[in-house]
């Protein structure tokens, strides 16, 4: 099987990849309509609506959508039938109730979960968005743990140029605020939900299973905490800066992550791809030596994009924001590399494969109480920089931590001394240069000599030792 699953990988990955490009990268070049028609304010309420989602369907689903993931590779055709089925059946009758309360407690859910100046008609559109966003997730997925790449990567291109032509329309032309942007969402959803079912067609059995059902939230309750702890880990942030602060300032750390999120838009697709992968492939002989050199190509990405964005993050936010937002350009060195490791967790799969789900909620639960201090003690001394030095601690120390344990139940060859010395070159490149202002033709300069020096480092003067590790 050598080098058959870094094959397969590679291919799944070029195809999410591509359509994760296509998807966020259109989103990341709408920011000049977003900082130009929406004020930080507005933007703020955008932010904390997508944001909130997240957390509602955490809540709202029981995290069934894990259960998705960690069976479907286990079992065969006929069960994915019910497996499926009986998902969706339980997600769709468990948004119904969250609508139901949503709607019978709307001021006090407007009071804990958004600013309670939002229009009512803001709110009746996040709820709708809420709702046809996680059953979307979950058709998607059934696309994904099924390994119906194409499909996958079809529907999200789709929804992502609807909700784009729609977002225009409704901001630019139609003057909506907020509200065009979240109605773009709901549409765009919408019609995911519409093609995602067309796609499991032939997967969807009417034949719903109590013992299914419970079986899956058997394994999928435990993970409830996690997930919200992840969440709060990684959001918990927003919630300060606007309690601490204001939404403004919510709005431009919200600009500010938009662009640090650049590392997601390579990292997202590549970890789609591979986490199905490994759950398919875990048990064969050289699926360790292989996961270990399909996380070097990874790191090797990531760590050119931390270049870039160490390097030129002025000029960046100079051509796609506006003067308001100038000042998140420290904010986006530092979540930059937060976010681009916080996907790192799938390459250290150990504690999934031996369904250690309590100890991934111990990970996320003190990862969010880390995050939570840091930023209750830095975001009044440093503002959204705060947040943000918060943020990278707790994504470091629960990266670390999946890594760590992980290993214990299933190991993995890594040698990190050649993405520590190449981490090491980024961050001084670009404290270099953030400190000193150069030209822009030492920027050329030293980006060509620190890009060079990467690919020595990670291909070149370490490759030996690299291969050695396999080797053992």
């Amino acid at each position: 099987m050598e080098n058959s699953l870094t094959k397969l990988f590679l291919k799944h990955s070029f195809f999410y990849t591509i359509s994760n490009v296509f998807i966020r990268g259109i989103n990341f070049f709408l920011l000049p309509l977003y900082t130009r028609l929406l004020t930080p304010r507005d933007y703020g309420i955008v932010d904390l609506i997508t944001i909130s989602s997240n957390l509602v369907n955490y809540l709202v689903t029981l995290e069934i959508t894990q259960a998705v993931a960690r069976f479907f590779p286990e079992i065969n055709e006929d069960e994915k039938k019910t497996y499926s089925f009986t998902s969706v059946i339980f997600v769709i009758s468990t948004y119904s109730v969250f609508v139901f309360f949503a709607l019978a407690f709307k001021n006090d859910i407007k009071n804990i979960f958004f600013d309670s100046s939002i229009t009512d008609d803001l709110y009746y559109l996040s709820i709708s968005y809420f709702s046809v966003n996680g059953i979307f997730i979950l058709l998607q997925s059934q696309l994904r743990w099924g390994l119906q790449v194409k499909e996958c990567n079809f529907v999200n291109s789709i929804v992502a140029a609807i909700t784009i032509f729609f977002t225009c329309l409704f901001v630019i032309y139609l003057k909506m605020g907020p509200n065009g942007v979240i109605l773009g969402f709901i549409l765009g959803n919408f019609v995911g939900i519409i093609l995602s079912f067309y796609f499991l067609r032939n997967v969807l059995k009417v034949d719903y299973s109590i013992y299914i059902l419970k079986k899956m939230l058997y394994f999928s309750l435990p993970l409830v905490p996690s997930s919200i702890g992840a969440f709060l880990s990684i959001y918990v942030d927003r919630i300060f800066i606007k309690e601490i602060l204001s939404i403004h300032e919510l709005g431009i750390y919200g600009i500010a992550y938009r662009f640090a999120a650049i590392a997601n838009i390579i990292m997202i697709g590549l970890q789609s791809a591979v986490t199905p992968l490994i759950y398919n492939n875990y048990k064969k002989k050289e699926a360790a030596k292989e996961i270990a050199k399909s996380f070097y190509y990874i790191c090797f990405v990531l760590l050119i994009i931390f270049q870039m964005m160490f390097i030129w993050i002025k000029e960046i936010l100079l051509v796609f924001t506006t003067a308001t937002y100038y000042d998140a350009w420290t904010s986006v060195l530092i979540l930059t590399p937060a976010l681009g490791i916080s996907g790192l967790y799938v390459f250290a799969p150990g504690l999934g494969i031996a369904k250690k789900t309590k100890f991934i909620a111990t990970i996320s639960i003190f990862s969010c109480a880390i995050n939570i201090i840091l930023n209750y003690f830095l975001i009044p001394i440093y503002s959204i920089n705060g947040a943000a030095i918060a943020t990278l601690i707790s994504m470091l120390f629960s990266t670390g931590a999946f890594f760590y344990l992980g290993n214990k139940f299933y190991y993995i060859p890594y040698d990190w001394k050649p993405i520590f010395y190449s981490i090491t070159m980024v961050v001084l490149s670009g404290l270099i240069c953030n400190l000193t202002n150069p030209g822009i033709i030492f920027k050329i300069l030293e980006t060509i000599v620190c890009v060079c020096i990467i690919i020595k480092i990670m291909m070149g003067k370490f490759s030996s030792r690299i291969l050695n590790v396999y080797r053992r």
